[in-house]
């Protein structure tokens, strides 16, 4: 007799993933320092371009404007809000065509866009590799400085508080977190760019006074903490009820 055939097992559903559960949320916004960052990058990249390349005054000097242009870049974007997309769109089509410039100038005879970029090199703003590797060194310890300030000065969510942790000795202030209400703003689409920061506006239910907290990293991110954490919340207040 032919061997009876075994069933199929049956092939069971796959277990779905449990999301996350979020207990408390962390916000730490920066001090507006930490957008300098790009000229940090950049004063390494060209400290090592000091070391490795053969120095010649041309190098020097071309790198120097190019550190001058993001320089300044980096000044205006903490000076100025650009609220709107095509203010920042604006701002890059003038820094790019400034670039396109000098190089073209560089490169080419045509005599107005050659004696731009002769008249900007000519003002010979050479820099050596000390020079880009100071600038990152105090650039470095300034942004140490922020990462230690930001983990003693920071606001906690949870379940029953809202708590903001600040000083070495680690003071702490309280609100009641239930019925906490909260907005996101990104006034600065530059600022969300380099960093994905923006702005959160706590309204505790027990003050007067809303709470600005600006620069904050991840903003989208922690934004969706917060619905969560406060949506649970309220869930569960509403379940404790009669």
């Amino acid at each position: 007799m032919a061997e009876e055939e075994k069933p199929k097992e049956e092939a069971q559903p796959k277990e779905r993933k449990k999301p996350e559960e979020i207990n408390q949320v962390i916000i730490r916004p920066w001090p507006k320092m930490v957008f300098l960052y790009p000229l940090l990058i950049l004063s390494l990249v060209f400290g090592l371009l000091r070391v490795f390349l053969p120095d010649n005054a041309e190098l020097s000097a071309t790198l120097a404007v190019y550190w001058l242009l993001v320089f300044g870049f980096n000044l205006f974007i903490m000076a100025f809000e650009f609220n709107r997309l095509r203010s920042i769109t604006i701002l890059s089509l003038v820094v790019a065509l400034v670039v396109i410039l000098l190089y073209v100038g560089k490169e080419t005879e045509i005599s107005l866009l050659s004696g731009i970029s002769g008249f900007v090199i000519g003002l010979e703003p050479g820099a050596n590799a000390r020079f880009y590797f100071g600038v990152a060194i105090t650039l470095g310890i300034m942004f140490l400085i922020m990462f230690i300030h930001t983990r003693f000065d920071y606001w906690e969510v949870t379940h029953n508080e809202l708590r903001h942790y600040h000083g070495i000795l680690g003071n702490v202030e309280r609100y009641p977190a239930p019925h906490l209400r909260f907005t996101k703003e990104i006034n600065d689409v530059v600022e969300f760019v380099l960093m994905l920061s923006g702005t959160l506006v706590l309204f505790p239910a027990s003050e007067s006074r809303t709470i600005h907290l600006d620069n904050v990293p991840h903003i989208n991110r922690i934004e969706k903490h917060l619905e969560h954490l406060l949506s649970r919340m309220a869930v569960d207040i509403d379940m404790g009820g009669p």
